[in-house]
């Protein structure tokens, strides 16, 4: 009877401890898998690079070229992979070169638009170049700015 009570106890004292240990890996495995959660959902979100482009471009008709001024969206700095956005706001502005005058207007006008999608038309049939002058139009970074220009 002694050795079945000393058997019995070495088998109980061994189911606890292997018991023991499969919580304590447990519990390791989930706080290991929290952190990693954690640290996953604080990454910052993937990068956007902005482009403004001209679109439609009239070449000279009565004196002037117009043209739409488009923003296109990518996931990489090569422009080659569009990316979709949703409710973005984009800044831009222009300036304007007065040939009679020789007078450089850096900041003539500027505003934000708010859009979605891998494009969107920032300003309609804009003055680019006339007998008087031409334009420049530049993005602008808003604040925070949720987008890398580029050139």
């Amino acid at each position: 009877m002694n050795k079945i009570k000393i058997t019995f106890r070495q088998t109980f004292r061994q189911a606890l401890l292997a018991i023991l240990v499969l919580f304590t890996a447990a519990n390791a495995f989930a706080q290991q898998n929290l952190t990693n959660a954690k640290k996953q959902s604080t990454a910052p979100p993937p990068a956007i690079y902005a482009h403004l482009e001209l679109d439609n471009d009239n070449g000279w008709e009565n004196g002037e070229r117009r043209a739409d001024v488009m923003v296109r969206f990518y996931s990489d700095y090569a422009l080659t992979t569009p990316v979709s956005v949703t409710d973005i706001g984009v800044g831009f502005a222009w300036s304007y070169y007065d040939y009679t005058t020789d007078i450089y207007q850096y900041e003539q006008g500027s505003s934000s638009q708010t859009g979605s999608g891998t494009e969107f038309l920032l300003r309609a049939n804009a003055l680019l170049e006339s007998f008087y002058g031409e334009s420049y139009y530049r993005l602008i970074y808003p604040s925070p700015s949720p987008y890398i220009i580029v050139p």
